[in-house]
């Protein structure tokens, strides 16, 4: 198991990993991606024109939307 961290906000967290800050809070965006869109990314690739950084960026929370972007 990894080294557990306190941490303050996604920037410390970014400091922690030494990664960009935008990494991160594009990561954190894919957990509130609808419950089928994260299995879909398990079971199957995307259509060729949606690539999973697309959909990590500007996520919108209605899961209907986020739907109509990766069809």
């Amino acid at each position: 198991m990894g080294l557990k961290l306190a941490v303050a906000n996604l920037v410390a967290i970014a400091k922690a990993e030494n990664i960009d800050n935008s990494y991160v809070r594009r990561m954190v965006n894919l957990t509130t991606l609808a419950p089928d869109i994260q299995a879909g990314i398990w079971d199957k690739p995307f259509p060729d024109n949606v690539s999973l950084s697309n959909v990590a960026v500007d996520l919108v929370l209605s899961w209907k939307q986020q739907r109509g972007r990766i069809v």
